[in-house]
């Protein structure tokens, strides 16, 4: 009987692995298209908790910013953590939820509202374009239409860069075989479009934001 049981516990384990081999196997072969979902998480998290390292780590070294302007990350970087130390609570038609936990990222934060809606994500190349709709719930919208929240419509592009090293000079070092498949790339987020004018717009208060957003572009 104890042989048994000790065979079936044996089976189980091994199942058990076996599932757990083939999760690991699917998280380490996700698509482009998911480690792109994956970035502007980390964007709207970032955003969301006022955490400016989560919102460093998916950028390129040169962000395009509002009105086509090029800054390197780490001003991008300043800049929203210039917006979180302005607006340490913002005007809001809703309550904040409550966070039980004092040490919460979320506790304190004057952007626990924003959201980053419907994203559709095209992929040309090695450029990925994301239409999607921002959107802080707490702030008035600019018109009445039956939503809520202040929106507006937006553009993330992407960029990818090649995982690999440098393939040697072949008189120099013989040889070189290829990996049979090609590393993954790294997508990195280069545009921003108005993000960051969108909230910087609530410095001034839910008036003012409601002239300038709230209609669509792109």
């Amino acid at each position: 009987m104890s042989r048994r049981i000790f065979a079936a516990i044996v089976i189980v384990a091994g199942i058990l692995f076996l599932c757990g081999y083939a999760g690991a196997q699917k998280f380490l072969s996700m698509t482009d298209r998911k480690w792109i979902e994956l970035s502007i998480d980390q964007i709207r998290k970032g955003i969301q908790q006022e955490d400016t390292a989560k919102i460093m780590a998916p950028l390129a070294g040169q962000v395009v910013t509002e009105n086509k302007i090029v800054q390197t990350r780490e001003t991008v970087c300043s800049r929203f953590q210039t917006l979180f130390d302005r607006i340490p609570a913002r005007q809001s038609s809703l309550a904040a939820p409550s966070y039980p936990r004092a040490d919460s990222p979320y506790r304190g934060s004057a952007f626990w509202d924003f959201d980053i809606l419907d994203p559709q994500i095209t992929i040309r190349g090695d450029s990925a374009f994301v239409d999607c709709e921002l959107v802080l719930w707490g702030t008035k919208p600019a018109k009445v239409d039956g939503r809520h929240g202040l929106r507006t419509r937006e553009q993330f592009i992407f960029v990818a860069q090649a995982n690999s090293k440098d393939v040697p000079a072949g008189e120099e070092y013989g040889t070189f075989d290829p990996p049979e498949k090609p590393r993954p790339k790294v997508w990195r987020l280069a545009t921003l479009g108005n993000l960051l004018e969108f909230l910087e717009s609530q410095q001034d208060g839910d008036k003012g934001a409601s002239k300038t957003y709230g209609r669509k572009r792109l």
